[in-house]
């Protein structure tokens, strides 16, 4: 009865993987390029542009050339080169498949792949609390997130398990893996290194060191690019404690994870499984990625495998920590574990339904520029402050405000006129329309956007940008913030206006709202000498 039971609640565990994996593909899938894809599409597309025929080796050279000098070697990125000449649908959906590989893996090492409710809570810490909003429909953001996530999650299974492997395999395996992005070799390399010393009796066989060795020899692979320091943050002590926040609060999963393991400590039954090889080395493996979150630039990506791993301990240790002890108490835990997969549920239908509109508003949008002038052009897009709270930022919402993907799509499509969308509410924009703003002269709100007139915008080089001194009230005090802005006729007057694109957090635009905002320019960049690859790219763009 029991042997009968144990399979049909695996397969209850990889059904809800599965549903949550096709979530994700339609995301990825029905999403088109954006940000980092067109910077490495450029090559490919002018070469289809201008009558090329075949695949365009030379230019797929010249970009992985160009960012060993100034960007990364990560192999991730090398390898997105070569695959972005694929058709989009079929790289995306290879991504997607990746996904359901990581929650299976995931479900393995944190010993629920036979639990439907622990999978449930798997699943929903995945969808949920992993920086997704960070512009992941893009594929290059995939290739060297979720694919380098795979490779290290099999490479903890496989040494993790009870046998050892073939010495070659682990090797090729753990050279990929470190070359692939630091952000995932890095603490991958400590967790193999950790536990190698901290239970040599067991992990210290061949397969298992060469699969160290590999990982140690990916990473200085990966340092022998000119950059590799050029992202360490040294405007920021380490020692600030503000910094340490910020970034906590960037990693819900890190800390839910420590205090997980330190409610362990303090129950003797769980404090013997706390010093297990794993969470031991997966603790260190989640300091190590904070402190790459600390010393760099990136967003909350920067931790994206630490927070792999909290969500792999969350759920082999909340067992031991929150025993379930009673009628009582066990039905209170099957009704958490439902609401979650409902909610679940219903935020990735959101998601899907909102990737369609997203998708539907972008097409609109690419055709309204190239049928404008100048390169301005109204459009009615959904903002991030706009969208359903229920889709969580998902797919994205920063098509038209990115600074990054607003310069590349002219260079994309070979053209030489910018890109500049005005939402479509500001065609009704006037010296009356909307709400004031305090803090400056002329500043108004109209919906959720902001407007001011020509005459009150004082900034010699708008196309470049200001940066506000913006206060949200009792929610935030000051701060500098990115703003951009470009001018526009509006149809209702005739008069011409600036469109403010403002870095406004989403929780502020919902319950507090701009207070008050003043401005300054940027300091002007020093002109850099441009490289050769730089030179042949302005020769093909079309002339003015």
């Amino acid at each position: 009865m029991v042997s009968n039971r144990i399979p049909r609640r695996g397969g209850l565990s990889f059904a809800v993987c599965m549903l949550t994996a096709l979530a994700f593909a339609v995301m990825f899938i029905a999403m088109p390029h954006c940000i980092d894809d067109y910077w490495y599409m450029q090559y490919i597309t002018l070469h289809k542009l201008h009558g090329g025929e075949g695949f365009p080796w030379a230019g797929m050279v010249d970009t992985i050339r160009w960012h060993y000098n100034y960007d990364n070697f990560r192999f991730g990125n090398c390898l997105f080169t070569v695959m972005i000449g694929l058709p989009h649908a079929l790289v995306a959906g290879m991504t997607s498949v990746i996904v359901l590989v990581n929650l299976v893996l995931m479900s393995g090492l944190a010993r629920c792949r036979r639990s439907v409710a622990g999978t449930v809570w798997l699943c929903f810490l995945f969808t949920v609390l992993l920086p997704w909003r960070e512009f992941m429909v893009s594929l290059c953001y995939q290739f060297n997130y979720i694919w380098p996530a795979m490779l290290a999650l099999f490479a903890l299974r496989l040494f993790f398990s009870a046998k050892d492997c073939s010495p070659g395999a682990m090797l090729l395996l753990g050279f990929f893996t470190g070359w692939w992005h630091e952000g995932v070799s890095v603490p991958l390399a400590l967790m193999l290194g950790l536990s190698l010393l901290w239970r040599p009796g067991r992990y210290f066989t061949p397969g298992r060191v060469v699969l160290l060795a590999g990982v140690l020899g990916g990473i200085a692979l990966l340092m022998s690019a000119p950059p590799f320091f050029d992202r360490v943050n040294r405007e920021e002590s380490l020692f600030d404690v503000a910094l340490w926040v910020r970034c906590l609060r960037l990693e819900p999963l890190t800390l839910c994870f420590w205090i997980v393991y330190a409610a362990m400590f303090a129950r003797r039954r769980s404090r013997k499984a706390a010093m297990s090889t794993f969470l031991v080395a997966s603790f260190a493996a989640t300091v190590i990625a904070l402190g790459l979150h600390l010393s760099t630039h990136s967003g909350s990506r920067a931790g994206w495998f630490g927070q792999i791993i909290s969500i792999i301990c969350i759920v082999r240790c909340l067992p031991l920590v929150c025993v379930c002890r009673g009628r009582v108490a066990v039905v209170a835990a099957r009704c958490a574990t439902s609401a979650v997969g409902l909610f679940l549920a219903a935020h990735l239908v959101a998601a899907d339904v909102m990737t369609f509109r997203v998708r539907a508003e972008i097409e609109a949008g690419l055709e309204a520029w190239k049928r404008s002038p100048d390169g301005v052009f109204f459009v009615d897009y959904t903002d991030e402050t706009e969208a359903p709270a229920l889709a969580l930022e998902k797919p994205t919402y920063r098509f038209f405000t990115d600074a990054w993907c607003l310069r590349r799509y002219p260079y994309f499509w070979g053209d030489s006129r910018p890109f500049r969308p005005v939402p479509a509410e500001l065609a009704e924009a006037t010296s009356e329309a909307g709400t004031p703003v305090p803090g400056h002269k002329g500043l108004r709100k109209l919906k959720s956007t902001y407007f001011i007139s020509a005459e009150d915008f004082e900034c010699s080089r708008p196309k470049d940008g200001v940066r506000g001194a913006i206060s949200f009230g009792r929610l935030g005090s000051p701060r500098l913030r990115a703003i951009l802005a470009w001018r526009f006729t509006s149809p209702a007057d005739g008069r011409d206006y600036y469109y403010l694109v403002i870095d406004e957090p989403v929780p502020f635009a919902w319950f507090g709202g701009i207070r008050a905002i003043d401005w300054e320019e940027y300091p002007s960049a020093r002109p850099r000498p441009r490289t050769r690859i730089e030179r042949w790219w302005e020769r093909t763009l079309p002339a003015e």
